[in-house]
Order: structure tokens, then sequence, then C-alpha cells
């Protein structure tokens, strides 16, 4: 199969104009708006990506690492995303028309979602309070206790 060069058209006083092929490559601040906005709302870099008027998620990877500032509205945006996404949870839990398995799944989902990507604010909080007290043995016992952990054969 042969490449096909883009076709021209003959404008009005005879210059050829190439036709415009493929999505937009270049950093506009309209672009980087629409898919900041819709990415703090929730939508993924992929499914905002799908809009034909938009750059290609590839395309806004690459501008993530040339332009530091975009970057950090990106980061910005996603943490937005999350507390939406938060917000959401008891949307749908409170929907009565949707089925109660699928619901149950959407809110499981998220949920694991925020509790690995905002762990401190959504996962699990672990009691790590110690209760033993060393202080509470003479040093020749817990010199005798540390002789007797670094004895033992590991199983």
């Amino acid at each position: 199969m042969k490449n096909k060069a883009p076709k021209e058209v003959m404008s009005g006083s005879d210059i050829k104009i190439p036709n415009q092929m493929g999505r937009p490559t270049k950093y506009c601040d309209e672009f980087v708006d629409e898919i900041l906005e819709r990415l703090s709302f929730g939508e993924s870099l992929k499914k905002v990506c799908t809009s034909e008027h938009l750059p290609s998620s590839r395309t806004v990877w690459t501008w993530m690492r040339v332009h530091p500032e975009f970057l950090h509205r990106y980061e910005k945006a996603k943490e937005e995303a999350c507390e939406a996404m938060a917000e959401e949870l008891n949307d749908i839990a409170e929907d009565d028309s949707r089925d109660t398995q699928r619901s149950r799944l959407m809110i499981d989902t998220r949920k694991w979602y925020l509790s690995k990507i905002k762990a401190k604010k959504y996962g699990e909080k672990l009691d790590t309070t110690v209760t033993h007290k060393f202080s509470a043995l003479a040093d020749d016992e817990l010199e005798a206790r540390i002789k007797e952990l670094e004895n033992q054969t590991p199983e």
C-alpha cells in the first residue's frame, strides 16, 4: 500500500494550500484551560483527549515534560478531581435508579483509587502506638534480650 500525499486544494488565486490533517500539537492556553478544567471535574486524560479538537494524550504528556507550569497545573487539576470523586460517592450511593451491584462496584473502585492516590486523607488510618516500654528493664536485662534476639535463627 502506497502512502498518499495530502490532497491539495486550489484557492481562488491558484495558491496551493494543503488540507489540514491531524490533531493540534502546539501548546495553546485555550487547549490547556479546557483540558485542565475537564480533568478537574474527574474526566480521565484519555477521555478528554478523544475530543477531535484537542491534542492527543501523547502530546499532552510531552507538554508536561516541556512546560513545568503546565505540569504544576495538571497536578492541581488531578487533586481537584480527587475531591470531585469523593463528593460523587454520596451521589452514587443515593441514586436508587442504579443497579445496586453496579453502584457498589463504582463506590468501591473510587474508594480504592482515593485511598491510593490520596492515602493521607482517604487511606486507612493505622494505629502505630507503641505500648511496650523498654525503660522498665534494667540495662543488663536489655543487653541479654538483645543477644538472645541476635542469636535466633530465622525460620
